[in-house]
């Protein structure tokens, strides 16, 4: 009897150790939405950023340190060999890391909105407000950002890191306050997510012409997803440079035949490039108003009783339009208060009166330069 309960109790232990391990049920939950989250937008750039906003004219001291942000180095314009008139551009990128981390419908669309700085369009010479037409922070394009890189491209990675390490890079705020991230944090979870393939790089182009006003230009990425949910826009600044810059069409101002004691104009026209004029033309190919100013040596003329021999006179535009400024020689650079606007060649009178002369030909330098003006703020803003 023993015997049979020995090979009973055997059978079952061996069949208690043929039986498989099965592993703890996991309880899995899915809550069903409308339409889910709409896409997050963790920061925002844009390049290049040239660190170079140093003009002489307004500073002597030569030094910059590249400010956090973007600034953009315009362009100025050329002219062709066969004359033509070509306005300086400069070309930007916008950047965004978006995640769709958070929503159903994966990220579909996202682009930037850009808006002119707040500040007022005038007309030429006049000053005067252009009705109707001013930017005052108007709306200036809109641009489609594509995905930059596949999902887990190094180039993508590269590309956020490197414009965090310049400095470039605008972070969502109410993101980081929600996580309670530190921008470290910020970037290495920014940085995960591109590895993963949970984000995104986003990168669109566009280009600036000086022909639109050096500034604070605001710049406004969205994104929405597959569901139709749009996201609150990430908001920054982006600095277009201020460039001073103008082209004169002449290399010699021919005064020509001079009386004595007959005032003598050179009229100039509005046709940039000389023949078959050869008249004196300028042309602001900047992006930002100047004023003219303009300087002459005595021409060799001299002096009688330390009176100068020799007197002159140059104008912006025609008489009903510029106001006629005399200057005698050696004089510091006399300011011609007509306001010169971007992209449109101008014409410029000079004029010549001469009280004695000794010899039947002269010459001389005549020197031309530009100011800065400054662009009105729009009414109502700070």
């Amino acid at each position: 009897m023993k015997k049979v309960l020995a090979i009973v109790l055997a059978l079952a232990l061996s069949l208690v150790l043929a039986v498989p391990v099965v592993a703890s049920g996991v309880t899995t939950t899915v809550t069903m939405s409308a339409g889910g989250d709409p896409p997050l937008i963790k920061c925002k750039w844009e390049t290049p950023d040239d660190c170079d906003m140093y003009y002489p004219s307004y500073d002597d001291c030569g030094v910059f340190a590249c400010e956090p942000g973007t600034q953009v180095k315009p362009n100025p314009g050329t002219v062709e060999t066969d004359g033509t008139l070509t306005i300086g551009e400069k070309e930007v990128k916008f950047w965004a890391v978006v995640t769709h981390e958070l929503g159903m419908g994966y990220v579909n669309k996202v682009y930037a909105d850009v808006y002119h700085p707040n500040v007022l369009k005038q007309l030429n010479l006049s000053g005067d407000p252009a009705p109707g037409d001013e930017w005052c922070g108007s709306f200036k394009f809109q641009v489609t950002m594509p995905v930059y890189k596949e999902s887990n491209n190094p180039q993508a990675i590269a590309a956020f890191q490197t414009a965090y390490d310049t400095g470039l890079v605008t972070f969502n705020t109410a993101w980081l306050s929600a996580k309670g991230f530190t921008e470290a944090q910020a970037v290495a979870d920014i940085i995960d997510e591109l590895e993963e393939g949970m984000a995104e790089v986003f990168q669109g182009e566009d280009v600036f012409h000086n022909h639109q006003p050096c500034g604070n230009y605001t710049v406004k990425v969205t994104a929405d997803n597959t569901q139709g949910l749009f996201c609150d826009p990430l908001v920054n600044v982006l600095e277009i440079c201020c460039l001073d810059s103008f082209l004169f069409d002449l290399d010699t101002l021919e005064y020509g035949e001079v009386a004595i004691n007959v005032e003598k104009p050179v009229g100039g026209d509005n046709i940039f490039g000389g023949p078959p004029d050869d008249k004196p033309t300028v042309w602001n190919n900047g992006n930002t108003y100047i004023h003219m100013n303009v300087a002459q040596d005595d021409m060799g003329f001299g002096q009688s009783s330390g009176v100068w021999n020799v007197h002159y006179a140059a104008r912006l535009g025609n008489e009903s339009q510029g106001t006629k400024m005399p200057y005698d020689p050696d004089d510091p650079p006399t300011t011609l208060p007509e306001l010169l606007v971007m992209c449109t060649p101008t014409k410029m009178d000079f004029f010549i009166l001469v009280d004695k002369a000794a010899e039947p030909d002269y010459s001389g330098i005549l020197t031309l330069g530009c100011e800065h003006v400054d662009f009105t703020v729009c009414c109502g803003s700070d």
